[in-house]
């Protein structure tokens, strides 16, 4: 006999970062029609973005560069959004998995988002 392990949660919504669980609801709900697309990984900058004539950071002049920081903060805020988003997801969809018999795992081969599998 297998045994299912049963987790539990409880969120308290206090201060504002509480509520970034509630906001994944739409992710994964299946009563939901057409749920939001999924955050797409963001493509760093590259000093090219800047310069097209330029190959590496070394070849920004002083303005450039601080054109190219720029650049690199937003990507870096993008990419701490995606994973706020992206990262507890992906838990939700090995859980799910995780949760699915052997026999019945064909059934979700090719669903590649909780909202899918569920």
């Amino acid at each position: 006999m297998s045994s299912l392990t049963t987790y539990t949660s409880t969120c308290t919504l206090d201060k504002r970062e509480d509520w970034q669980a509630w906001f994944l609801v739409k992710y994964v709900d299946p009563s939901v029609e057409n749920p939001p697309a999924l955050p797409k990984l963001p493509i760093p900058p590259t000093p090219s973005n800047i310069n097209s004539d330029a190959k590496t950071y070394y070849d920004l002049n002083p303005d450039e560069i601080q054109r190219y920081n720029v650049l690199q903060n937003t990507y870096r805020n993008e990419v701490a959004i995606y994973n706020q988003i992206q990262l507890p997801l992906n838990s939700i969809y090995d859980y799910i998995l995780a949760t699915v018999s052997k026999q019945n795992l064909v059934y979700v081969r090719e669903c590649p988002t909780p909202y899918s599998l569920l």
